[in-house]
């Protein structure tokens, strides 16, 4: 019987020669059989493996090529898009494969599990993520559509920057209720949101970032155009009658709408309520703000 080794084995880990780990491994295939009996291999041997092995763990790491691996931090914008894709997979699983495009979902009146969805995603990834309400006239209490007319969306925090998130926010693009000349007809208030977000460049592209997105980053002008939509959405025809202001702006600040989603104040505090909500009255004349 052939006798093994086990110094040559001990300088292994010292060395971390890998070539005397392949003479190993080689002599080994010449000097096996000799160990090797029809019950078995010899105890010697089987100890000289196990000791090769465990030796073989101690030696420095190295690869056979490269192996660098892409270290980079996520850029918000891939975070922001995979929160959203992780919402619209979870709508469109609650909705029991009914539909495999989330463009095809009408997602109105929807922002309420929608932006619950959202923080839930975010709370899994440890983002910070606030639901935010839109109340018509920014006041519950008023109740301007009764129980009606509210909106949520989130806002969430990632390397010290705010995004607005928005998920259901196509809800207020519907043709049929972007009709200017809703304005005026009694009963009614004034058509959704997405008609005035078309009446300025800038109030257009945060809409457009918003629909083709599900989010946008929050700033002092992005909160202003995306509140600026809502706030005209519930002015009726009244307003336009008594102050003959057919711009679609407002005079309201980030600061102003910060206060009024913090409920600190709100837009029935600056116009009159007979001007907002559902149009309560017959105008002097028709109007058109075409």
């Amino acid at each position: 019987m052939e006798k093994l080794d086990f110094t040559l084995i001990d300088q292994i880990p010292k060395s971390s020669n890998f070539t005397l780990l392949e003479d190993i491994f080689q002599d080994l295939k010449i000097l096996s059989p000799s160990f090797y009996r029809s019950y078995g291999f010899h105890p010697k041997y089987e100890e000289y493996i196990r000791k090769l092995l465990h030796n073989r763990l101690k030696m420095n790491v190295e690869y056979i090529c490269d192996t660098t691996t892409k270290t980079a931090i996520p850029k918000e914008e891939d975070i922001l898009n995979y929160i959203v894709y992780r919402h619209h997979k979870a709508i469109l699983w609650m909705l029991d494969d009914k539909y495999t495009d989330i463009n095809h979902v009408d997602l109105t009146d929807a922002c309420i599990v929608s932006s619950f969805k959202v923080k839930d995603i975010c709370d899994e990834l440890k983002i910070p993520c606030k639901v935010c309400q839109i109340h018509p006239g920014y006041d519950h209490t008023a109740r301007l559509f009764g129980l009606c007319g509210f909106h949520y969306f989130t806002i969430i925090t990632i390397n010290n920057k705010n995004y607005l998130i928005d998920c259901t926010y196509k809800q207020f693009f519907k043709k049929a209720n972007c009709l200017l000349e809703e304005i005026g007809v009694p009963l009614t208030c004034a058509p959704s949101p997405g008609i005035f977000m078309q009446q300025t460049e800038t109030r257009q592209r945060v809409a457009n970032k918003i629909l083709k997105d599900g989010w946008i980053e929050l700033t002092e002008e992005t909160l202003k155009d995306y509140c600026d939509g809502f706030t005209l959405s519930f002015r009726n025809g009244l307003y336009y009658e008594q102050f003959n202001d057919n711009s679609f702006t407002t005079s309201y600040t980030y600061e102003d709408y910060m206060r009024f989603l913090e409920g600190k104040d709100n837009q029935i505090n600056h116009e009159p309520i007979e001007c907002l909500g559902p149009l309560k009255k017959v105008l002097k004349k028709p109007i058109s703000l075409k």
